[in-house]
């Protein structure tokens, strides 16, 4: 009979952000006969409710500093006590975390690298390098993300892998009724007969909106019944 595998998600927060929603989908969709899903945060708790709807067993630290000995401990109480078979960490603190608790508790560690660009200080690719030593591999979230990685630590190319997003689209993202588009492009003041593009994201420069902006210039010379939506928040 197959043994269950227990995971232990370890994340800063539970904000509406790109990475939490992996976080979320992996907790929805993931086997749960062959998988046990337990998740430690510390920050905002907006995903929480759908979270703990899943099952999975989610619990709140209250770090006393980031790198505070009785915040690794407590990690490490709670894989001895849920006997964990796998860390999965997200995001560069919770990658330090995952690391010194899995260290001392000898559980294997998977990090999982959601952004580009990279952190580009010198000394984030220093760790990097360093907890590359304890993880058994880095999770790229794209090609370009896993070449920027090892420019920047010098990890192994072997201890990188491509692990792309998935998505919902089944209920997420299904076909709306021609009358229910009429009346959202009314809502915001499109003229019914526009083709609209749209973009939800936060408005950072990490995002790259210029280039949406610029090909935005270039379509609606030929089509120019095309609108342009950006939904989101940030200092742009």
């Amino acid at each position: 009979m197959r043994k269950t595998v227990n995971i232990l998600y370890l994340i800063p927060g539970l904000g509406i952000g790109g990475a939490e929603k992996v976080v979320l989908t992996l907790c929805r969709k993931i086997h749960r006969e062959r998988f046990n899903l337990s998740l430690m945060y510390w920050n905002e708790d907006d995903l929480l409710a759908p979270i703990r709807e899943t099952g999975t067993d989610v619990v709140k630290l209250n770090p006393a500093g980031i790198l505070s000995l009785r915040t690794v401990l407590e990690i490490r109480r709670y894989i001895r006590k849920r006997s964990i078979d796998l860390i999965h960490t997200h995001f560069m603190d919770a990658d330090l975390l995952g690391c010194l608790a899995g260290l001392l508790s000898r559980t294997p560690v998977l990090i999982h690298v959601h952004s580009y660009p990279f952190p580009a200080a010198g000394r984030h690719g220093v760790r990097y390098r360093w907890m590359s030593r304890f993880a058994h591999k880095l999770l790229c979230v794209s090609n370009r993300v896993r070449q920027f990685v090892l420019s920047r630590t010098g990890i192994p190319a072997g201890k990188c892998e491509v692990l792309y997003n998935g998505i919902e689209v089944s209920n997420r993202f299904g076909e709306k009724s021609e009358e229910t588009k009429r009346a959202l492009k009314r809502s915001l003041g499109i003229d019914e007969g526009s083709v609209v593009v749209g973009n939800v994201s936060r408005l950072i420069p990490d995002k790259g909106h210029e280039f949406l902006l610029e090909a935005a210039a270039e379509v609606v010379k030929e089509l120019p019944q095309t609108k342009f939506l950006i939904v989101g928040d940030g200092i742009l």
